[in-house]
């Protein structure tokens, strides 16, 4: 017979330590990135900031969505799992190489479980 699951208190949920730290080497910027899981609030912030498509006229409501940078200024951290860029910096991010950015979003995006059918859903495709 199994052991019963224990039935978490607010305590319990409020005070679980639930955003992991983790690395990936970049050799196109020259060492090894930091990234964390998303809490809540930065979920939201990602997806609302992403501008999106009118289906009608397929124009965009805001400058282009620079999902992958935008994704990463709230993910890219240090060891200790502070953030390192703000919102300011999304076209900075943008800039760098795309094999870079593609090499760290394609693990932050799967920490964080941003799937493909996520992104369209943000961009309105």
């Amino acid at each position: 017979m199994s052991k019963p699951v224990k039935a978490l208190s607010r305590e319990d949920i409020l005070g679980a330590n639930d955003r992991e730290v983790q690395w990936v080497d970049v050799p196109e910027w020259g060492g090894r990135v930091y990234f964390r899981q998303l809490n809540g609030i930065e979920r939201e912030r990602w997806e609302s900031d992403v501008p999106t498509k009118d289906p009608k006229t397929g124009e965009s409501d805001r400058e282009p969505g620079f999902v992958r940078a935008r994704l990463l200024v709230f993910a890219c951290c240090d060891e200790a799992g502070n953030q390192l860029f703000t919102t300011e910096d999304v076209m900075a991010l943008a800039q760098k190489s795309a094999s870079g950015l593609e090499r760290v979003y394609d693990r932050v995006a799967r920490l964080n479980k941003v799937t493909d059918a996520d992104v369209a859903e943000i961009e309105g495709n």
